[in-house]
């Protein structure tokens, strides 16, 4: 893949997170593959790249698994701050302008997330029924008084719940040779806020890069 196509995957596009979510953050990795012509690299600096039009949630996202990568052992920068957002726009159309501005930052890799889909599945859960015995013993009277008196019916309604499942996509790149190394699909399930999806999702993310052997510190 040249740099141009590359360039041009950083187009702008909405990254949707929902807080206040019930469940637990999860993340899990749905599916990886690893170019088979490529060897475990040794980059000397990875360029982490969030797609999104909020700005905030970005910087958060990217500053995470930077984070994450020199936890490693690894040395990675964000784009939010080497980049202004009008920097990346004129990057994206511009293949020349992209590759010197990657040279000069001095990176050799570039991780690039965007968001693959975004899913919300409501779900009923049905109401209970429980017994209760609530006669006191002994009791001597007739077996009608004992039917009538002896289990109380207590029962809980059903209801709805919602879950909502973020799809992302994340690519690394290998500048030099201008191809792609790697390539995952992940789901995070139910995110209660910006910064708790970007925590998993980073260390599982990181996890498998370094399972997968694509990538190993200098």
């Amino acid at each position: 893949m040249r740099l141009t196509n590359i360039a041009s995957t950083l187009v702008i596009s909405a990254f949707i997170l929902v807080a206040g979510c019930s469940s637990a953050n999860k993340t899990v990795i749905t599916g990886a593959w690893n170019n088979p012509d490529h060897e475990i690299e040794d980059f000397a600096k990875i360029l982490v790249l969030g797609i999104s039009e909020n700005q905030s949630s970005r910087a958060v996202v990217e500053q995470t698994v930077v984070d994450e990568l020199v936890l490693e052992g690894f040395t990675a920068v964000t784009a939010s701050q080497n980049f202004t957002p009008q920097e990346l726009t004129a990057m994206k159309d511009d293949h020349d302008l992209a590759k010197k501005r990657l040279e000069e930052i001095g990176v050799d890799g570039i991780l690039i997330m965007s968001v693959l889909d975004v899913r919300e599945e409501t779900y009923y859960v049905p109401g209970t029924t429980s017994y209760y015995p609530t006669a006191s013993y002994p009791y001597y009277g007739g077996y009608y008084g004992y039917w009538g008196r002896t289990y109380t019916t207590v029962s809980s309604p059903g209801y709805y719940e919602q879950t909502v499942s973020i799809f992302l996509e994340s690519n690394l790149y290998d500048l030099e040779s201008d191809v792609l190394v790697w390539s995952a699909q992940s789901k995070t399930q139910d995110p209660s806020s910006v910064q708790a999806l970007a925590d998993n999702f980073a260390r599982v993310l990181v996890d498998e890069l370094i399972k997968d052997k694509v990538i190993k510190p200098t």
